[in-house]
């Protein structure tokens, strides 16, 4: 699962982020390989090695209404920067040139979760 360089740094920052995603993903991993983020096919932020992270399926969500509920840990600022993340890789993606301006109807939240190394011990049940 590759994150928007905002969504990223939110989530070193803060431990958690909610992503949408244009399609239900299926066997989620719990680490991001690279710790590299992808933007056009240049990277944009470097992080060490491997990210362990814990990954849950939030929903089908209408991107239009509901990510107002989860902008606080979205990494961005308004709903109107979020909506044009995804109107950028929706378009992108789907084969539409990227001034399309086109937002899915639905797609899939989640929630990424990453402990730092000195939180993982005292999480454990």
């Amino acid at each position: 699962m590759v994150l928007e360089k905002k969504a990223m740094e939110h989530l070193l920052r803060k431990g958690v982020v909610f992503t949408f995603r244009m399609n239900r993903r299926s066997g989620i991993e719990d680490w991001f390989g690279s710790g590299c983020v992808v933007k056009k096919g240049n990277p944009v932020l470097l992080t060490s090695n491997k990210i362990d992270v814990i990954i849950e399926e939030v929903g089908e969500v209408n991107p239009r209404n509901e990510l107002i509920w989860y902008l606080k840990d979205s990494g961005f600022c308004k709903l109107e920067e979020w909506h044009d993340e995804i109107k950028e890789q929706y378009n992108v993606l789907s084969g539409l040139d990227e001034n399309g301006n086109y937002l899915p109807q639905k797609g899939w939240l989640y929630k990424i979760i990453y402990f730092k190394d000195d939180e993982k011990d005292e999480n454990k049940v």
